[in-house]
């Protein structure tokens, strides 16, 4: 992308935000900083480059956006939403959204800023499977190497049986040679706290990281 965009627009000044160019705050607002001062220039960045933003820009682009959809996670919708409503806020001029769903409800609810259809229709999405608020969802995680995985993965389907944890490798990577295992419970709100399944995450041993309602599941 930083090479295409060096060769199309050769005259202007391109500015790249990202962790490797920023790893601290003040090295991001530096840069912002710096493409803000000069004026004609073009800002190339993930998605941390949106907290930066401090004044308002004319033009945006969002390209790829496409991957995110493939995350099996029940929040994406709503981060996607999120985050094309808020360079939509910071745009003056023209936003454009690189996409092939076109027929994505959530991007043509973020491009016209249509909040409350966006709501309606994800609520009922999550009532319909039962995701949060309508339940609360455990992360149970813990790694190591494939024999251990193996053991422990049958250790907690066993343990959490009545509750029929879905078990499945985490999107992170590990440490080389080793493996990371996440197990999701989902209880239904109105049976929360269920002290049976909080008494037996509490015997879990110390190298079970236990998450109630993660910011992620994957």
């Amino acid at each position: 992308m930083e090479k295409t965009i060096e060769k199309e627009f050769p005259n202007l000044k391109l500015f790249r935000l990202d962790k490797d160019t920023a790893n601290t705050s003040k090295k991001a607002n530096d840069i912002v900083t710096a493409f803000y001062e000069n004026n004609s220039g073009i800002l190339l960045g993930t998605e941390i480059a949106i907290y930066y933003l401090r004044e308002k820009i004319q033009n945006s682009a969002v390209v790829s956006i496409d991957s995110l959809f493939s995350l099996p996670d029940f929040r994406i919708n709503e981060k996607i939403f999120s985050m094309l409503l808020s360079i939509r806020a910071k745009t003056e001029k023209r936003l454009i959204i690189q996409t092939r769903n076109i027929e994505a409800s959530v991007i043509g609810y973020a491009a016209t800023g249509s909040i409350g259809d966006f709501y309606r229709e994800e609520i009922a999405i999550r009532k319909q499977f039962q995701y949060p608020p309508f339940s609360v969802l455990i992360k149970v995680s813990f790694e190591g190497d494939k024999n251990t995985v193996e053991k422990q993965s049958s250790i907690i389907e066993d343990l959490f049986k009545e509750f029929m944890p879905k078990i499945f490798p985490a999107f992170m990577s590990t440490g080389k040679g080793k493996q990371m295992i996440n197990a999701i419970i989902k209880v239904p709100s109105d049976s929360w706290p269920n002290d049976n399944l909080i008494e037996k995450l509490k015997h879990l041993p110390p190298f079970y990281s236990v998450e109630v309602d993660p910011e992620s599941i994957l």
